[in-house]
């Protein structure tokens, strides 16, 4: 077949000493279909892996969460003893509320200035624990 200009299309000699092997509708043999398959098959792994990692930063972020969410409560807990500290109420209930929130898991993250602060705030609520029991031991 050969396009002689804009909406002429002539047939060559060549197209006509090729028989009925040129023409007409065929299917792709089989082993043409097999890397089809396969590309396609290796083209739902990137899903899988990208699951897989929204997962695992599902994790640090619920991790991160959990870490937060402990430092806030030991800092309230450290606000109660500096009150009852203030008002002079001699009872240990702050003090076992502190201890009872130092008790709970402490849960690392991913970012380094995080871990460091929620330390810091866990070592000043012991600090406060050893201070209260010397003074009244």
């Amino acid at each position: 077949m050969r396009i002689e200009g804009p909406g002429r299309v002539g047939t060559s000699g060549q197209a006509k000493g090729r028989g009925s092997a040129s023409s007409g509708f065929r299917l792709p043999d089989t082993e043409e279909r097999a890397p089809t398959t396969l590309a396609s098959s290796v083209m739902g792994s990137p899903g899988l892996d990208a699951l897989l990692a929204l997962q695992s930063v599902d994790e640090a972020t619920e991790r991160r969460r959990k870490a937060v969410a402990r430092g806030r409560n030991l800092l309230d807990a450290l606000d109660k003893v500096k009150l009852a500290l203030i008002e002079g109420d001699s009872s240990d209930a702050s003090l076992l509320a502190l201890q009872s929130e130092i008790s709970r898991e402490k849960a690392l993250t991913d970012d380094a200035g995080l871990d460091d602060i929620l330390s810091a705030i866990d070592l000043r609520a012991q600090v406060e624990i050893a201070k209260r029991m010397s003074r009244s031991g």
